[in-house]
């Protein structure tokens, strides 16, 4: 990331002293997401019990979309995910998946109902 910034390239003609070439741009450095890993890789839980699943990003840029998935189909773009009046249906593994775009990071954690 430290090397960001504008640049400027020159070719010099020694025998005429003079620029002949000069261009300028500027370099973007893009990070791939980390995310902190999920605090638990296991739940037990009881029908009608509230899980609460946090998912954050420590680096990334761009700033990386995070997304919920339950068994490989997507639920919602957040980093929060809370699951209310929980049902043997909502049992299955649950990954994170943090994404832009110069990579991806996930992390899972399976819920048994």
């Amino acid at each position: 990331k430290e090397d960001e910034g504008d640049y400027r390239c020159s070719a010099e003609n020694s025998f005429l002293q003079r620029s002949v070439l000069s261009k300028s741009g500027h370099v973007t450095v893009q990070v791939p997401p980390r995310l902190v890993p999920l605090s638990r890789m296991y739940w037990s839980v009881i029908v009608g019990q509230t899980v609460q699943l946090d998912c954050f990003a420590l680096e990334g840029d761009p700033a990386p979309v995070l997304l919920w998935q339950r068994n490989g189909q997507n639920l919602t773009q957040n980093g929060s995910l809370i699951l209310k009046n929980i049902e043997v249906k909502d049992e299955g593994n649950y990954t994170c998946r943090a994404i832009n775009e110069a990579g991806a990071d996930s992390s899972s954690t399976y819920i048994e109902v």
